[in-house]
Protein backbone atom coordinates (compact mmCIF):
# COMPACT_ATOMS: atom_id res chain seq x y z
CA UNK A 1 0.00 0.00 0.00
CA UNK A 2 1.81 3.25 -0.78
CA UNK A 3 2.47 5.17 2.30
CA UNK A 4 2.50 9.01 2.96
CA UNK A 5 6.10 9.38 2.59
CA UNK A 6 5.44 7.60 -1.06
CA UNK A 7 3.18 10.75 -2.19
CA UNK A 8 5.57 13.08 -0.81
CA UNK A 9 8.48 11.90 -3.16
CA UNK A 10 6.12 11.49 -6.19
CA UNK A 11 5.14 15.00 -5.58
CA UNK A 12 8.02 15.94 -5.42
CA UNK A 13 9.19 14.16 -8.73
CA UNK A 14 6.12 15.60 -10.41
CA UNK A 15 7.23 18.96 -9.38
CA UNK A 16 10.87 18.54 -10.63
CA UNK A 17 9.64 17.16 -13.92
CA UNK A 18 7.17 20.25 -14.58
CA UNK A 19 10.26 22.96 -13.47
CA UNK A 20 12.17 21.67 -16.17
CA UNK A 21 9.80 21.26 -19.03
CA UNK A 22 10.21 22.26 -22.60
CA UNK A 23 7.97 25.57 -21.69
CA UNK A 24 10.20 26.35 -18.85
CA UNK A 25 12.69 29.10 -19.83
CA UNK A 26 14.28 29.09 -16.25
CA UNK A 27 18.31 27.91 -16.11
CA UNK A 28 18.81 25.43 -13.84
CA UNK A 29 22.64 25.02 -12.63
CA UNK A 30 23.51 22.04 -12.92
CA UNK A 31 27.04 22.35 -11.20
CA UNK A 32 27.72 19.65 -8.29
CA UNK A 33 25.96 20.10 -5.13
CA UNK A 34 23.66 22.67 -7.00
CA UNK A 35 19.48 22.41 -6.51
CA UNK A 36 16.19 24.29 -7.25
CA UNK A 37 14.47 25.72 -4.46
CA UNK A 38 13.25 23.75 -1.99
CA UNK A 39 15.56 20.90 -2.93
CA UNK A 40 17.70 20.38 0.39
CA UNK A 41 14.28 21.39 2.24
CA UNK A 42 11.08 20.62 0.33
CA UNK A 43 8.35 22.80 1.62
CA UNK A 44 4.48 22.35 0.69
CA UNK A 45 1.72 23.44 3.01
CA UNK A 46 1.56 19.68 5.03
CA UNK A 47 4.64 18.75 4.62
CA UNK A 48 5.69 17.42 7.59
CA UNK A 49 9.09 15.67 9.41
CA UNK A 50 9.06 13.07 12.76
CA UNK A 51 11.98 12.83 14.92
CA UNK A 52 12.86 11.81 17.83
CA UNK A 53 14.75 13.29 20.24
CA UNK A 54 17.51 12.33 23.01
CA UNK A 55 18.18 14.38 26.05
CA UNK A 56 20.45 14.54 28.68
CA UNK A 57 22.23 16.59 30.99
CA UNK A 58 24.73 16.18 33.62
CA UNK A 59 21.86 16.90 36.71
CA UNK A 60 20.24 13.95 35.33
CA UNK A 61 20.72 10.32 35.73
CA UNK A 62 19.27 9.17 32.44
CA UNK A 63 18.42 10.46 29.12
CA UNK A 64 14.77 11.83 28.52
CA UNK A 65 13.03 10.39 25.41
CA UNK A 66 10.87 12.68 23.37
CA UNK A 67 9.87 13.16 19.63
CA UNK A 68 9.10 16.14 17.21
CA UNK A 69 6.79 16.52 14.47
CA UNK A 70 8.11 19.72 12.49
CA UNK A 71 5.31 20.72 9.98
CA UNK A 72 4.96 23.95 7.09
CA UNK A 73 2.89 26.91 8.41
CA UNK A 74 3.26 28.77 5.82
CA UNK A 75 4.77 29.66 2.49
CA UNK A 76 4.93 32.90 0.68
CA UNK A 77 7.27 32.68 -2.16
CA UNK A 78 10.53 31.96 -1.12
CA UNK A 79 10.01 32.59 2.55
CA UNK A 80 7.78 29.71 4.95
CA UNK A 81 7.63 28.81 8.54
CA UNK A 82 7.68 25.60 10.48
CA UNK A 83 5.89 25.39 13.62
CA UNK A 84 6.40 21.99 16.03
CA UNK A 85 4.15 19.84 17.95
CA UNK A 86 0.83 21.75 17.12
CA UNK A 87 2.15 24.65 18.46
CA UNK A 88 4.19 23.34 21.60
CA UNK A 89 7.67 23.83 22.81
CA UNK A 90 10.04 22.10 20.21
CA UNK A 91 12.12 19.16 22.60
CA UNK A 92 14.72 19.21 19.83
CA UNK A 93 17.28 21.98 19.96
CA UNK A 94 17.68 22.33 16.09
CA UNK A 95 13.65 22.03 16.02
CA UNK A 96 13.23 25.35 18.43
CA UNK A 97 15.79 27.11 16.01
CA UNK A 98 13.92 26.30 13.36
CA UNK A 99 10.90 27.59 14.40
CA UNK A 100 11.91 30.57 16.04
CA UNK A 101 11.14 32.70 12.86
CA UNK A 102 11.49 32.62 8.95
CA UNK A 103 13.48 30.61 6.82
CA UNK A 104 14.19 31.83 3.58
CA UNK A 105 15.22 28.94 0.66
CA UNK A 106 17.25 29.80 -2.50
CA UNK A 107 18.95 27.63 -5.15
CA UNK A 108 21.57 26.84 -2.74
CA UNK A 109 20.94 28.30 0.69
CA UNK A 110 18.80 28.51 3.87
CA UNK A 111 18.81 31.38 6.03
CA UNK A 112 17.00 32.25 8.77
CA UNK A 113 15.76 35.35 10.69
CA UNK A 114 14.63 34.32 14.13
CA UNK A 115 16.31 33.74 17.36
CA UNK A 116 18.72 31.70 19.17
CA UNK A 117 17.93 31.21 22.98
CA UNK A 118 20.50 30.23 25.67
CA UNK A 119 20.91 26.50 26.89
CA UNK A 120 18.80 25.67 30.07
CA UNK A 121 21.50 25.34 32.89
CA UNK A 122 23.09 28.89 32.02
CA UNK A 123 19.35 30.76 32.04
CA UNK A 124 19.22 30.57 35.73
CA UNK A 125 22.84 33.06 35.57
CA UNK A 126 22.15 34.97 32.14
CA UNK A 127 19.26 34.44 30.10
CA UNK A 128 18.58 36.37 26.42
CA UNK A 129 17.68 35.67 23.40
CA UNK A 130 20.20 36.20 20.35
CA UNK A 131 18.54 37.75 17.15
CA UNK A 132 19.81 35.81 14.08
CA UNK A 133 19.24 37.83 10.93
CA UNK A 134 19.57 36.32 7.60
CA UNK A 135 21.71 33.83 9.34
CA UNK A 136 22.75 31.28 6.77
CA UNK A 137 22.13 27.38 8.41
CA UNK A 138 23.47 25.92 4.78
CA UNK A 139 25.11 26.55 1.79
CA UNK A 140 25.68 23.37 -0.30
CA UNK A 141 28.38 24.46 -2.71
CA UNK A 142 30.09 26.09 0.44
CA UNK A 143 33.57 24.36 1.04
CA UNK A 144 34.47 22.16 4.20
CA UNK A 145 35.04 25.10 7.37
CA UNK A 146 33.71 27.73 5.10
CA UNK A 147 32.10 30.45 7.31
CA UNK A 148 28.71 31.21 6.26
CA UNK A 149 27.59 33.64 9.02
CA UNK A 150 29.06 35.96 12.26
CA UNK A 151 27.32 38.32 14.58
CA UNK A 152 29.10 39.55 17.90
CA UNK A 153 27.33 41.68 20.37
CA UNK A 154 27.75 43.08 23.95
CA UNK A 155 25.15 42.95 26.73
CA UNK A 156 24.81 44.07 30.31
CA UNK A 157 22.50 41.69 32.77
CA UNK A 158 22.28 42.87 36.40
CA UNK A 159 23.07 39.81 38.78
CA UNK A 160 21.89 40.41 42.47
CA UNK A 161 23.05 44.18 41.81
CA UNK A 162 26.18 43.61 39.95
CA UNK A 163 26.00 44.40 35.86
CA UNK A 164 27.65 41.67 34.02
CA UNK A 165 29.10 42.58 31.23
CA UNK A 166 28.43 39.29 28.61
CA UNK A 167 30.47 39.81 24.99
CA UNK A 168 29.28 36.53 22.37
CA UNK A 169 29.54 35.89 18.81
CA UNK A 170 27.43 33.59 16.74
CA UNK A 171 29.09 31.79 14.03
CA UNK A 172 27.78 29.42 11.31
CA UNK A 173 30.40 27.00 9.58
CA UNK A 174 30.00 25.02 6.38
CA UNK A 175 31.00 21.24 7.52
CA UNK A 176 31.15 19.90 3.92
CA UNK A 177 29.30 17.56 1.71
CA UNK A 178 28.48 14.10 2.21
CA UNK A 179 27.96 11.11 -0.15
CA UNK A 180 25.87 9.31 2.21
CA UNK A 181 24.58 9.62 6.00
CA UNK A 182 22.87 6.79 8.02
CA UNK A 183 20.43 7.94 10.44
CA UNK A 184 18.04 5.46 12.12
CA UNK A 185 18.93 2.37 9.39
CA UNK A 186 18.15 4.43 6.98
CA UNK A 187 20.57 6.07 4.16
CA UNK A 188 20.60 9.48 2.98
CA UNK A 189 22.58 10.65 -0.01
CA UNK A 190 23.91 13.76 -0.82
CA UNK A 191 24.05 15.46 2.82
CA UNK A 192 25.44 18.97 3.48
CA UNK A 193 26.44 19.56 6.95
CA UNK A 194 26.83 22.63 9.09
CA UNK A 195 27.76 23.86 12.78
CA UNK A 196 26.15 26.76 14.59
CA UNK A 197 28.82 28.42 17.70
CA UNK A 198 28.12 29.96 20.02
CA UNK A 199 31.10 31.57 22.23
CA UNK A 200 30.58 33.46 25.55
CA UNK A 201 32.27 35.20 27.93
CA UNK A 202 30.87 37.27 30.88
CA UNK A 203 32.97 39.27 33.94
CA UNK A 204 31.50 41.91 36.25
CA UNK A 205 33.26 44.40 38.64
CA UNK A 206 33.33 43.89 42.47
CA UNK A 207 34.66 46.59 44.71
CA UNK A 208 37.49 45.40 47.52
CA UNK A 209 37.98 48.13 49.71
CA UNK A 210 37.26 51.14 47.50
CA UNK A 211 38.91 49.71 44.15
CA UNK A 212 37.03 48.11 41.70
CA UNK A 213 38.47 44.79 40.39
CA UNK A 214 36.96 43.11 37.39
CA UNK A 215 36.13 39.36 37.45
CA UNK A 216 35.42 37.16 34.67
CA UNK A 217 32.97 34.88 35.97
CA UNK A 218 32.65 33.02 32.16
CA UNK A 219 35.78 33.20 30.59
CA UNK A 220 35.35 33.35 26.85
CA UNK A 221 34.40 29.88 25.67
CA UNK A 222 32.31 27.75 22.68
CA UNK A 223 29.60 27.49 25.16
CA UNK A 224 27.05 25.65 22.88
CA UNK A 225 27.73 24.03 19.43
CA UNK A 226 25.18 22.64 16.67
CA UNK A 227 25.67 20.43 13.84
CA UNK A 228 23.13 19.40 11.52
CA UNK A 229 22.74 17.53 8.71
CA UNK A 230 20.30 18.11 5.79
CA UNK A 231 19.50 16.11 2.47
CA UNK A 232 18.44 16.25 -0.86
CA UNK A 233 14.64 16.36 -1.29
CA UNK A 234 14.32 15.54 2.24
CA UNK A 235 15.24 18.29 4.49
CA UNK A 236 16.86 18.20 8.18
CA UNK A 237 17.61 14.38 9.12
CA UNK A 238 19.58 14.78 12.14
CA UNK A 239 20.93 17.62 14.90
CA UNK A 240 23.45 17.22 17.54
CA UNK A 241 23.93 19.73 20.01
CA UNK A 242 26.34 20.07 23.09
CA UNK A 243 26.12 22.92 25.70
CA UNK A 244 29.21 23.35 28.37
CA UNK A 245 30.28 25.91 30.88
CA UNK A 246 32.46 26.73 33.51
CA UNK A 247 32.70 29.44 35.88
CA UNK A 248 35.97 30.80 36.85
CA UNK A 249 36.48 29.48 41.01
CA UNK A 250 38.18 32.87 41.59
CA UNK A 251 34.79 34.27 40.62
CA UNK A 252 32.95 32.19 42.82
CA UNK A 253 35.04 33.05 45.50
CA UNK A 254 35.37 36.75 44.60
CA UNK A 255 31.61 37.00 44.47
CA UNK A 256 30.96 34.71 47.68
CA UNK A 257 32.74 37.34 49.51
CA UNK A 258 30.29 39.91 48.56
CA UNK A 259 27.47 37.48 49.78
CA UNK A 260 26.80 36.75 46.35
CA UNK A 261 25.47 33.28 45.30
CA UNK A 262 25.32 32.82 41.57
CA UNK A 263 22.45 29.34 41.93
CA UNK A 264 23.80 27.48 39.38
CA UNK A 265 26.56 24.38 39.84
CA UNK A 266 30.49 25.42 39.12
CA UNK A 267 29.89 23.45 35.65
CA UNK A 268 27.50 22.14 33.48
CA UNK A 269 27.08 20.26 30.13
CA UNK A 270 24.13 18.80 28.27
CA UNK A 271 23.39 17.48 24.79
CA UNK A 272 20.15 16.84 23.02
CA UNK A 273 20.07 14.57 19.60
CA UNK A 274 16.80 14.74 17.09
CA UNK A 275 16.99 12.25 14.32
CA UNK A 276 14.30 11.76 11.45
CA UNK A 277 12.26 9.10 11.30
CA UNK A 278 9.72 10.19 8.82
CA UNK A 279 8.74 12.71 6.42
CA UNK A 280 5.80 13.16 4.02
CA UNK A 281 2.48 15.16 3.71
CA UNK A 282 -0.27 14.94 6.06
Amino acid sequence: MPTKTHYFILFIALFLATSCSDDDNTTVDTTENSSIYGNYFPTFLDSYWNYTVEAQSSITTDPIISTDELTVESINNNNFTLTANDGLPANGTMSGILVSGTLTSSNTTLSLNGTLELPAGITDLIDFDIALNSAILYDINASNNTNLFSVSEQVTQDIQGFPVTINYDVNTKSLGFYNSVTVNDETYTNVVATEIVLSLGAATSIDFGGIPINVAILAPQDLFVVTSYYAENVGLIKAESYFNYEINATAIAALANSGIDLGIPATGSSNNIQELIGFGLQ
